[in-house]
């Protein structure tokens, strides 16, 4: 199954690594289980992000 949820533990290249899934009324998966990222590690790649557009869009 394909798969957009890249924070998810079970997302692996575009897909669900799950053989099979539960989606609740609003279509979300139920089986997701998110990574833990550290507040340091989030500030770091947001700014890398962030430098990096603006780069681009120069």
């Amino acid at each position: 199954m394909r798969c957009e949820n890249i924070f998810c533990v079970y997302w692996c290249e575009g897909k669900c690594t799950l053989d099979e899934i539960s989606l609740n009324a609003y279509g979300a998966c139920e089986c997701c289980v998110y990574i833990d990222l550290s507040e340091r590690t989030l500030k770091r790649k947001r700014k890398e992000y962030f430098d990096k557009y603006f780069e681009e869009s120069e």
